[in-house]
């Protein structure tokens, strides 16, 4: 299926969407540090260093702000974005580790009585 002679652009899809989606984050850290290794040399790179940045800072301060019970919608894409992918690194690293779950069980609290 991910032959795009055989079967066209829905190999290509298939691979993007379906494989590539999970190696983003890892994409992310090698552009933030290829991209700080480079901010020495052009002030294009530079540019881009800063950016991102500034993109995970505003995510962090969208954190802080939720804490403190404001929220933003402007910062919370940023954040959103960086969430979804520290929580497909993290299950990269426990796949990798060798941490399995064999079935997931909700935790069930007492009612609350109103």
């Amino acid at each position: 299926m991910l032959n795009p002679f055989r079967n066209g652009f829905y190999a290509v899809q298939l691979l993007s969407h379906k494989l590539m989606r999970y190696l983003v984050p890892l994409f992310l850290i090698t552009l933030l540090g290829t991209s700080a290794l480079l901010a020495f040399s052009n002030i294009f790179y530079a540019a881009v260093f800063i950016a991102q940045v500034c993109f995970y800072l505003a995510a962090a301060l969208s954190a802080l702000m939720v804490r403190l019970g404001v929220n933003s919608r402007v910062l919370a894409l940023p954040q959103y974005f960086v969430i979804t992918n520290a929580a497909c690194l993290i299950a990269m690293i426990k796949l990798v580790s060798g941490e399995r779950y064999v079935r997931w069980e909700p935790v069930r609290g007492p009612a609350a009585n109103s």
